[in-house]
């Protein structure tokens, strides 16, 4: 079943409401949002990387980097390394802001959680994210 929720300061919608809007006018975007049947998961700001949502993958507890812009999520391979999981390979690369390049690839896990959510047996991409630079913002 695919679930919905939401993330306090950002909201990503998955699926649409099935209940009707409720005919009390809800005080807060938030209130809003669980009237309408979507999760809260909690994140906090870290000043050096921006918004955080807390993770487990597996039990081990992760903060995942919240990128609204990207395209699927990628985990560094020296972590998916220290939680034991084997890498499966792919012709694909990463290519960072400079040229760099880092090869992918996909490990699949048994469970991960997002605050209130669980998404079993996810597909997730695996890099080494330290070869491929990432921009600085303000520059």
């Amino acid at each position: 079943m695919l679930r919905k929720f939401l993330t306090i300061g950002v909201a990503a919608l998955l699926g649409a409401p099935a209940e009707p809007i409720p005919t009390k006018s809800p005080k807060t975007f938030r209130d809003l949002m669980v009237a309408r049947g979507f999760d809260v998961v909690a994140l906090y700001h870290l000043d050096s990387l921006g918004w955080v949502v807390p993770a487990r993958f597996d039990g081990t507890r992760v903060p995942l980097l919240l990128d609204t812009g990207g395209t699927f999520t990628i985990l560094d391979r020296s972590l998916v390394e220290q939680i034991g999981l084997p890498v499966e390979s792919s012709r694909s690369q990463l290519k960072g802001v400079e040229g760099r390049k880092a090869d992918f690839g996909t490990t699949r896990f048994q469970l991960v959680e997002l605050g209130p959510l669980a998404f079993e047996k996810p597909s997730i991409g695996v890099a080494d994210l330290g070869a491929v630079p990432r921009p600085r913002l303000g520059r």
